[in-house]
């Protein structure tokens, strides 16, 4: 693996250099991403960043908060929009942000990592594992809130425990927007 160093950066923190990185990234990576923002649905709390030579490689955003997993609230961080520039895939970048998450969760006593994945085999390989909860969540559409939905997530919904709590297969609310 070539030089390349990681960050945890608050958003509020990110120079004007920074986020245009991101937002290449970003555009790189995901289709119809807007154009005009780092953000899909809401601002993250943090983001997690890989860098090779001073040039932004691989990004994670991460939402930390409670949510409400069939009567028992659990903290979280969700998982937005992990990255990696495609010259620098395949070296374990992902998986390097995904454990200093993890760290990071176990060190301040966070009970579980929670995402949506496309395509749930670099989690798998992480400790992840797919759940089938009903979920509840805020609908976030061009910024302006239109309600709240329940349904479930199909096979895309994991998570990760970091700690002693035992993840309920029930209800799951989101208390929020969805990552």
């Amino acid at each position: 693996m070539q030089n390349i160093t990681f960050q945890r950066i608050e958003e509020f923190a990110l120079d004007q250099q920074q986020k245009s990185e991101i937002h290449q990234l970003l555009k790189e990576n995901f289709s119809g991403y807007p154009k005009d923002r780092i953000f899909y649905k809401q601002l993250p709390n943090f983001r997690f960043i890989a860098s090779c030579q001073e040039e932004i490689i691989g990004h994670m955003a991460v939402d930390y908060r409670v949510m409400n997993n069939d009567g028992q609230l659990v903290s979280i961080f969700g998982v937005i929009d992990l990255c990696v520039k495609e010259a620098f895939q395949h070296q374990r970048i992902a998986s390097q942000l995904l454990h200093q998450l993890a760290e990071l969760g176990k060190d301040h006593k966070v009970d579980f990592i929670v995402l949506n994945a496309v395509d749930p085999h670099l989690y798998q390989n992480n400790g992840f594992e797919v759940v089938r909860n009903e979920c509840k969540w805020m609908v976030i559409h061009q910024q302006s809130t239109l309600g709240v939905v329940k349904r479930s997530l199909q096979e895309s919904l994991m998570i990760k425990s970091l700690g002693s709590k035992e993840w309920r297969p029930k209800q799951l609310d989101f208390l929020g927007p969805i990552f």
